[in-house]
């Protein structure tokens, strides 16, 4: 019988496969291997395996969450991508550039207890939909919380629908308090529903929307935030991927529960 499968000998033969590029059997390392520095970009490349398997899974979740809702079939792939290019040109590091893309996707994971009556209404919700519509970030954060590989994204989650006046939700946090990441993905989750059908309305036309986002700029939105998201949202256009510019009649921007 062959000796069970250790973290050290794994650790050796991916190290082995990364400097030759070969597939290799795994075997018990030689003595003393495990604490050679030459082990390090097994480590990174391990490291790596499991971000790569996380946003996997989390990509996975999101697309089940939407299925709830045809109309938002892709959205939270969609923000991954804006999120990723706006945090880039802020100039965010790797790690944080990682949080951001996960949080996009999972953003509206507190909406799984909201009621499809409410979710999916064709009409203005009544104050007190609002308010149960309302809850899904604060929703959304405790669950991620309780997950350990995912809970340093909680706070973004939490804080996606705040207000750069302070006048957003559920905190009423304002200006820096609110975490620069949840800032990116407000204005990409606010693009991304102007420019995409929903039940109580047609999409607007890409510059229709984007002069929305302009003139939110300071007062919904971090100016750092609408100023990124401007200067890469031009690259980021592939209709139907972000956006269209196709006219459409003249409405009002979606209510912050979008």
């Amino acid at each position: 019988m062959s000796e069970p499968l250790t973290l050290t000998a794994f650790l050796a033969g991916l190290q082995a496969a990364l400097q030759t590029g070969e597939i290799v059997p795994f075997a018990p390392p030689a003595p003393g291997l495990a604490r050679a520095p030459s082990n390090q970009p097994a480590m990174a490349a391990l490291n790596q395996m499991v971000l790569d398997l996380t946003e996997q899974m989390v990509a996975a979740l999101a697309e089940a969450i939407e299925a709830r809702d045809t109309f938002t079939g892709g959205h939270c792939k969609r923000l991954a991508v804006a999120c990723l290019a706006a945090g880039q040109r802020l100039g965010l590091g790797p790690e944080r550039q990682h949080r951001l893309r996960l949080a996009a996707y999972l953003h509206d994971v507190g909406k799984i207890s909201v009621p499809d009556a409410i979710l999916k209404k064709p009409g203005p919700l009544t104050p007190e939909e609002y308010a149960e519509m309302q809850r899904h970030p604060s929703s959304g954060a405790a669950l991620i919380t309780r997950m350990p590989l995912l809970s340093d994204i909680a706070p973004i989650v939490a804080a996606h629908h705040e207000r750069f006046d302070g006048r957003g939700y559920p905190l009423g946090m304002g200006g820096d308090a609110i975490p620069l990441e949840a800032c990116v993905l407000s204005v990409a989750d606010c693009y991304d529903a102007l420019t995409q059908d929903r039940p109580y309305r047609k999409a607007l036309g890409l510059d229709q929307a984007l002069s929305i986002i302009q003139g939110g700029r300071g007062s919904q939105f971090h100016p750092l935030a609408v100023d990124a998201f401007l200067e890469v949202v031009g690259d980021l256009i592939s209709p139907p991927a972000l956006g269209r510019r196709e006219p459409a009649a003249s409405v009002s921007p979606p209510s912050s529960a979008a």
